[in-house]
């Protein structure tokens, strides 16, 4: 269920980055796709945060391995 929504709105998001009148207003080349950083927060935002959070649930144990992991990088580079 959460991949289909992914998908689709994956989708939705690219169709609005062509959109002639979105792209009008945005000052970008209508019927392409521009990558900007908007683009790229909505879709880190509406795409990859489910992703994580699904995968999260799915594999708790190796996604708490995974932030210690992380932390503990972070930590020594300070």
């Amino acid at each position: 269920m959460i991949l289909s929504f992914v998908g689709v709105v994956f989708i939705i998001l690219l169709q609005m980055e062509r959109d002639v009148v979105l792209s009008t207003l945005k000052n970008t080349i209508p019927g392409q796709v521009t990558w900007t950083m908007n683009l790229f927060f909505r879709i880190l935002t509406y795409i990859v945060l489910p992703i994580l959070a699904l995968l999260g649930a799915q594999f708790s144990d190796t996604l708490g391995q995974a932030v210690a992991w992380i932390a503990q990088f972070k930590a020594g580079h300070q």
